[in-house]
């Protein structure tokens, strides 16, 4: 699993720490935004922490967190609300902040509100040095709701009365300003030693809210509890115009675009191929229409139009004529005295029923038309010579060839 690093984000000062795969911390540190941009950047020069995840923290001093009642209306119309059952409580103007959303329990609305400059501003700054975080969140949302615990940092303690009332409280104002949230449950109070620095007892020393108390100092860093709560139902700033948009989603995105695109030149090659099938078995229909049509115009008296190939080749072969020689070998024989004679064949026109062939020829001089019929003749056939006409610089005749003996 990848590490993760955890930034605890107070107004100018940063908190950040190291955790391994398993969320065990491995490094903790602090400083100023430099100091941050300095360590990650030898980071990665060592290479050492080159993929991680990152998570952000904001500071509740920065965050207005409020739950407000809405009506039970559409979604849409409890956004449009928001910004004017909260409005009453802000410092800022309410159209210069950004309004999250939380969980809705009933007609109660959890919400928290930022300034928009700031979201903006840390997120640029994350983002130049190669940091989005998916989850930006706030340290005091994050807090189990357990009532009547105090946890101490040694800079903010949070607080969850009785009443279930949470609040953050400055740690060096702690002995001034938790007896007026307690009241009179300062004898019930657990408390949570996350400090390091100081001690819970320099922090409250002279108060009187240690007569009674259960202290618990906590050996896990207070960023790494807060990074092991579940966030499914905490607010994260990352919503609006600054929802996280990870890489992998873009990515699976296109893919998913592509494939559609692929599917869809697949189907319509698919159609193209099915209309060109349908339109090629059309036309081979009507081809073989044709082709009885021709059939029958040649042999009428043939009633059998079946294998229609055959019956061509048995025809064309003279197959069962007395004293005739085919037409296939005629043609043959015709072919091989033509590619020699100098002659072009304008027109072929063979009679079936009185077995023979008459060609229409056109040459330079009538001798080559007479050179062809004498050597038709001299191959066994009956060549006879038709009009012979002068044509300018050509001439044009023709020549009846029987195939009868």
């Amino acid at each position: 699993m990848l590490e993760s690093l955890v930034i605890h984000w107070r107004r100018h000062d940063l908190h950040w720490l190291w955790l391994n795969g398993a969320g065990q911390p491995i490094e903790e540190s602090s400083g100023s935004w430099v100091d941050f941009t300095e360590m990650l950047e030898a980071e990665r020069l060592k290479e050492e922490r080159v993929a991680f995840q990152t998570m952000v923290l904001f500071s509740s001093e920065q965050v207005l967190l409020k739950t407000v009642e809405v009506p039970p209306k559409p979604t849409r119309q409890i956004m449009d609300a928001v910004p004017f059952l909260v409005e009453e409580v802000l410092a800022d103007d309410v159209f210069d902040c950004f309004i999250a959303i939380g969980q809705r329990v009933g007609d109660v609305l959890s919400v928290a509100v930022v300034e928009e400059s700031l979201i903006s501003e840390r997120l640029a700054q994350l983002n130049a040095h190669g940091l989005d975080p998916e989850f930006i969140g706030i340290d005091q949302d994050l807090l189990p709701e357990v009532q009547g615990q105090l946890m101490v940092t040694d800079t903010l303690a949070f607080l969850n009365t009785w009443s279930h009332e949470k609040v953050a409280i400055r740690s060096d104002q702690l002995k001034e300003v938790l007896p007026i949230f307690l009241g009179q449950d300062a004898g019930s109070l657990t408390i949570v030693d996350f400090t390091e620095l100081e001690t819970v007892e320099d922090l409250l020393k002279d108060s009187l809210i240690l007569r009674e108390e259960s202290l618990s100092a906590s050996e896990t860093p207070f960023l790494a509890h807060l990074f092991n709560q579940s966030r499914s139902q905490r607010i994260n700033l990352r919503q609006g115009q600054y929802a996280f948009r990870s890489k992998s989603g873009a990515a699976t995105a296109r893919y998913k675009r592509l494939g559609l695109a692929a599917a869809f030149v697949f189907g319509l090659q698919m159609v193209l191929t099915a209309g060109q099938g349908f339109f090629l078995n059309q036309q081979a229909t009507d081809l073989e229409q044709q082709a009885i049509a021709l059939y029958q115009s040649v042999f009428p008296k043939d009633s059998n139009t079946r294998d229609m190939a055959r019956r061509w080749r048995s025809r064309l072969s003279g197959s069962g004529a007395t004293n005739q020689v085919g037409l296939g070998t005629l043609m043959e024989v015709v072919s091989q005295r033509l590619s020699g004679s100098g002659l072009t064949l304008d027109n072929l026109n063979y009679n079936a029923s009185r077995g023979d062939l008459v060609l229409q020829l056109s040459g330079r001089q009538s001798d080559q038309i007479m050179a062809l019929a004498e050597g038709l003749m001299g191959a066994g056939f009956q060549a006879e010579i038709g009009t012979i006409s002068q044509e300018n610089a050509a001439v044009r005749g023709s020549l009846r060839i029987r195939t009868g003996g």
